[in-house]
């Protein structure tokens, strides 16, 4: 659990950098406030998530290749459906994907890289490394050169 407060808290300071902003952003208790913070007007949920690799059937052949699953459910029901913005950080790389709330449309993300070393190209691609939907739930314009 100390691990992840300490992403938590890393990628609070690498998000004030990328937005731009001086002030600190505050993290929350989740299991209180239902989000993880609150940047302007935008509440946001971050997950992470550390590459696995473990084997997958389809149709009697194994593949095996590392794979992120982000849960946005706690069993089995949808939590954060008062949040503008669900931030998944796939740990130990510089990636991560910030989804606005209305793309999420499963209980789970399961990332799954290829091993042919092709990027992800499902229907979240376009929100890589992108903090262009957080912007957007702040009330901001859109970003130059992102």
């Amino acid at each position: 659990m100390r691990f992840h407060m300490d992403a938590r808290k890393l990628f609070v300071k690498r998000l004030q950098h990328l937005l731009g902003i001086e002030e600190d952003i505050a993290l929350l208790d989740p299991r209180k406030a239902g989000y993880d913070l609150k940047v302007g007007a935008a509440r946001v949920i971050l997950r992470f998530a550390r590459p696995k690799s473990k084997p997958h059937w389809v149709k009697r052949h194994s593949y095996n290749y590392p794979s992120c699953q982000f849960n946005f459910h706690r069993r089995g029901r949808m939590i954060g459906e008062e949040v503008e913005v669900a931030i998944c950080v796939i740990e130990g790389t510089e990636d991560f994907y910030c989804l606005p709330w209305e793309s999420i449309t499963s209980t789970t993300f399961n990332l799954h890289v290829s091993a042919k070393g092709r990027e992800y190209g499902g229907k979240n691609a376009p929100f890589r490394n992108t903090i262009q939907p957080l912007r957007d739930a702040m009330g901001e314009g859109p970003i130059e050169n992102a």
